[in-house]
């Protein structure tokens, strides 16, 4: 019977390392590199997929009626979820595939500035998630803005353009979790 709790605990641990190997956090100064893209591709049009997302979690402690919150918020990239098709491994794709990535850190910090901004009642697992839900649907909204504006890309000028535009808009709101 202990062999066997062993053997569980252990597979667990395993398997808990594992999907945390497969998520990549935004670090400034650490790009996206094709190797990190292990997924299947799609049938789909397009030559590359990035799979990034915002994760949060929380604390609650209830001081005299004051419900205090700490959160955890990270930008995370799946490199099982996130793939490229073999023969376009380009750099401009890859810098488009990058800017996704960035896209969403913008959206973890701004995510975290509306949780510290917020004051939460009783009812604060549903009013954190209500503003999960909105910066998260604004982060998708301006995804499928850049792709349609860069056409995925091919439009050098606006890629150029919305490269910069999230690169002030990260100088604009530095990291905040």
């Amino acid at each position: 019977m202990r062999l066997l709790r062993i053997i569980l605990l252990l597979s667990l641990l395993y398997c808990t390392n594992t999907v945390k190997a497969q998520d990549i956090p935004w670090i400034k100064d650490k790009p996206l590199k094709w190797k990190d893209f292990a997924g299947t591709p799609d049938n789909g049009p397009h030559d590359a997929t990035t799979h990034s997302y915002l994760r949060y979690t929380f604390y609650h402690h209830l001081q005299d009626t004051v419900h205090q919150l700490s959160f955890k918020v990270e930008c995370l990239f799946s490199t099982q979820r996130s793939w490229v098709r073999p023969g376009h491994e380009g750099e401009n794709l890859l810098k488009h595939e990058q800017l996704h990535f960035d896209i969403t850190e913008l959206f973890a910090r701004k995510l975290m500035a509306a949780f510290n901004a917020a004051t939460y009642t009783a009812n604060y697992r549903e009013e954190i998630q209500a503003i999960f839900q909105r910066i998260n649907n604004d982060r998708r909204d301006m995804q499928t803005k850049y792709d349609t504006q860069s056409n995925h890309s091919h439009d050098k000028g606006l890629q150029a353009v919305w490269e910069q535009y999230v690169h002030n808009k990260l100088e604009q709101f530095p990291r905040n979790y």
